[in-house]
């Protein structure tokens, strides 16, 4: 697991909490500071949470970019990505990708 935050606070994280709901592992999660606590916001879309298997995030300190890595079903390998971001959702200009 992995916890990052960004400079007004904000969180991503893993959240594996779907595991049985029809995904295998885990999706990338956003939470927000509130008065109450940390409230999850939507989660960020446009190239993030797809079908495969995200996890391990790291989010810049202004949002501007985050760097996970995936499954790739298809080769069955894990991938890194780097998308840009548009505050305050991913928007999925790919950046790169690296397979290892």
């Amino acid at each position: 697991m992995r916890a990052t935050s960004t400079l007004d606070g904000s969180i991503y994280t893993t959240d594996i909490s779907g595991r049985n709901q029809g995904k295998d592992e885990g999706i990338i999660a956003k939470y927000v500071y509130a008065v109450s606590g940390y409230q999850r916001t939507a989660n960020p879309d446009g190239g993030v949470n797809t079908e495969a298997s995200e996890a391990h995030p790291f989010i810049a300190p202004d949002e501007s970019y985050i760097i996970f890595d995936a499954l790739d079903p298809m080769e069955r390998a894990r991938v890194i990505y780097t998308f840009a971001i548009a505050l305050p959702m991913v928007v999925g200009a790919r950046l790169s990708t690296a397979r290892f």
